[in-house]
């Protein structure tokens, strides 16, 4: 009789109904520029990850191509918040263990708009780099341009002269 009343009166889907409410507002966040701080990275914790392992993360650069072009972060790719659909992001997003995000230095608001929107749309663990591309270069982390490669440098021998 005790189990007839125990779902009979509600008190089952009641109780299921509480379990389930904290575990859909664990996937409900507050994405704040705040939560995107907490949850940001140092330039030597960027570089310890990448290091360890490169292929796990995603690098996204916000700077613009001029910017990009003289020097980046290894593996880094440009992106900016514009290209995020929130609610149908790119499939590869969610390939990664973490997505670093960062801008020219600490303030660039593009890198927090770019960190909140991948956030937004849930597609894994975003870190902004704090200090950004900055703090990385003054640390002394590598840097990856688009400059041609340096000529090699000359043997010392002579060979003919062209047109001889």
């Amino acid at each position: 009789m005790s189990d007839q009343r125990f779902t009979r009166n509600g008190l089952l889907p009641t109780m299921a109904a509480l379990v389930a409410i904290p575990l859909v507002l664990v996937g409900c966040r507050d994405i704040n520029d705040q939560w995107i701080l907490d949850r940001a990275w140092y330039p030597a914790t960027v570089n310890r990850a990448l290091e360890r392992d490169p292929k796990s993360y995603l690098v996204l650069d916000v700077r613009p191509k001029p910017e990009f072009e003289t020097g980046r972060l290894p593996g880094a790719e440009m992106m900016n918040a514009n290209q995020v659909d929130i609610r149908d992001p790119e499939p590869r997003l969610r390939q990664y263990k973490d997505i670093i995000v960062y801008g020219r230095d600490a303030g660039h608001a593009q890198a927090m708009a770019l960190a909140k929107k991948l956030a937004q749309a849930d597609v894994g663990d975003v870190r902004l780099m704090y200090g950004g591309f900055a703090d990385w270069k003054a640390q002394g982390f590598p840097v990856v341009t688009n400059a041609p490669a340096p000529a090699p440098p000359d043997s010392g021998k002579t060979g003919p002269k062209p047109g001889n």
